[in-house]
């Protein structure tokens, strides 16, 4: 389930063509909507109790900062620049949490074992 769930992170990150595709600017909701929205969903993903949740709420968040990229209001809006950043900092900070859970864990060297020393090489030595 973990590495299904980096590469949703993953994914979504970079998957916005997709949903430039399914919007236009019509059917976007309004800064105030997205607002709430960001919220809904911010606080859905720090509390969700099971990973299907998380994901699901992922997926969403992914959906939401691709749309509040593509509002026609985002470059004159602090409100949609804030709550676009704040997305994309929850999206990055999920994603580098679950790179850390599927790092290998760090192994001790066998006792007694010693690192064999590398020659250094100068300029000089041809």
């Amino acid at each position: 389930m973990k590495i299904g769930f980096a590469l949703i992170a993953v994914f979504c990150l970079l998957a916005n063509e997709h949903v430039v595709r399914v919007h236009s600017q019509d059917s976007l909701p309004g800064p105030t909507e997205l607002r709430n929205l960001a919220s809904d969903l911010l606080r859905a993903e720090a509390t969700a109790e099971s990973d299907q949740a998380r994901s699901d709420t992922i997926i969403k968040l992914c959906d939401l900062f691709a749309v509040i990229r593509l509002h026609s209001a985002h470059d004159q809006s602090p409100m949609l620049r804030s709550d676009e950043a704040l997305t994309r900092r929850r999206l990055i900070t999920t994603s580098q949490d679950l790179r850390k859970q599927l790092r290998p864990p760090e192994c001790d060297s066998p006792r007694g074992f010693v690192q064999p020393r590398r020659p250094s090489v100068s300029r000089n030595d041809k």
